[in-house]
């Protein structure tokens, strides 16, 4: 996932560390009109083609570094593209490689749209929209977020816990007696992981970040409208891996719209619960494993 954190440096510089602006505040100028397209259109086709919104907003190297991160991606993608698309979580290192470099291509996608609407958002909103949004998350701050123990001061943090530990029972539930399940192998740790943050980081930047907010100004601010028809699309793209938990999915991403709605539209809390859930569920999927392969229950999907 080195790819992934060259991306996030590149696109956010300073704030990616954390870092604060010592210079003193200056009137700054009103922002000219937004780009025709910039709030859906050039986030779409950035989502394609990541750097795409990041060249036309004068910020070439942040444009570069999704562009090369997503290259990077499909060259790990085409050593076994038959593994990287396959139902089943592949177990062998190849078809790891493979699955990450699939999953890096999309989460350099689903960073820059994320990353070029709100590089839109002060014009945007200075001309009357999206003004609902009051908290701002550089794509730094979301790949910080899934370590971030803070949010385990937060009730809504324990009860997404609560959750995926009845999904982890569940899962576990499928073991039968008699039946010989191999542990986790070498490696496996480490793919579980790692496909967990690139997950949690790029899907809550494109759904929750991205599409929920567009949504909801363009239903005039109807919650349950646009909740839901995020929800239903996130839970829709997981059905060919998800199965029949694709339902259970899309209830998981109705809550989580809820909570970054709660949090003035930052998405921080949700990348932490999603992340903590995959690793958990990933896991617990492996470990049903009979032979040499396994059905995928977690919120994750490649495009």
């Amino acid at each position: 996932m080195r790819s992934l954190a060259v991306v996030l440096v590149l696109s956010c510089g300073p704030a990616a560390l954390g870092a604060q602006d010592t210079v003193a505040a200056q009137p700054s100028p009103s922002p000219p009109p937004p780009r025709s397209g910039a709030a859906f259109g050039i986030p779409l086709a950035s989502l394609f083609v990541p750097g795409l919104g990041q060249y036309l907003q004068h910020a070439p190297l942040a444009g570069l570094a999704y562009t090369g991160a997503a290259m990077g991606g499909y060259a790990l993608y085409a050593g076994d593209p038959e593994a990287a698309t396959a139902i089943d979580l592949p177990r062998d290192a190849a078809g790891q490689r493979a699955f990450l470099g699939a999953q890096l291509a999309t989460d350099a996608g689903a960073l820059s749209a994320y990353d070029s609407f709100h590089r839109s958002l002060a014009s945007l909103q200075h001309h009357g929209k999206y003004r609902f949004i009051t908290s701002h998350d550089s794509p730094g701050r979301l790949f910080l977020a899934p370590l971030d123990l803070r949010m385990l001061k937060r009730w809504t943090t324990w009860a997404d816990l609560a959750h995926t530990a009845i999904v982890v029972a569940v899962v576990l539930g499928e073991r039968r007696p008699g039946v010989q399940y191999p542990p986790l192998r070498t490696g496996d740790d480490a793919f579980v992981t790692s496909f967990s943050y690139g997950a949690a980081v790029g899907e809550e930047a494109l759904f929750r970040g991205w599409l929920y907010p567009v949504l909801y100004q363009a239903t005039d601010e109807r919650m349950w409208l646009s909740n839901g028809v995020q929800a239903a699309v996130f839970g829709t793209l997981h059905i060919p891996r998800a199965k029949g938990y694709a339902a259970v999915i899309a209830g998981w991403a109705f809550w989580e719209g809820w909570v970054t709605r709660r949090n003035g539209w930052s998405v921080r809390e949700s990348v932490f619960h999603h992340f903590w859930y995959d690793v958990a569920v990933g896991a617990a999927t492996l470990l049903t494993q009979e032979q040499a392969t396994v059905t995928i229950v977690f919120p994750a999907f490649q495009f």
